[in-house]
């Protein structure tokens, strides 16, 4: 709803041939913008496929994005969010504001 509703970007609208009603036109989105970028391992799992969550974190471009929500997600260095402001939370999850 937040691409209606609110003209923003969430990165779960990703681009399948045939599938997409919308065309992603955010670009500064980078890594972010494709599958798996919404799915991260713990610091210590290496997966060719999904980076760790601390590297995740700490590589996300803060000045594109509004929020961060992070969902059952595994533990991480609170260093790599200490810029981000918490603005709500819940069981297992939390939305960070990136920018003051």
């Amino acid at each position: 709803m937040v691409i209606v509703r609110r003209d923003g970007f969430s990165n779960d609208q990703w681009l399948l041939e045939g599938v997409n009603l919308l065309d992603l036109k955010y670009r500064a989105a980078g890594y972010y913008a494709a599958d798996p970028s919404q799915l991260v391992r713990p610091n210590h799992c290496l997966d060719p496929l999904h980076r760790m969550v601390d590297d995740s974190l700490t590589r996300l471009p803060r000045k594109d994005f509004d929020y961060v929500w992070l969902i059952d997600v595994p533990s991480y260095d609170p260093e790599t969010v200490a810029d981000m402001q918490p603005v709500w939370r819940g069981p297992g999850s939390i939305l960070y504001k990136t920018q003051p």
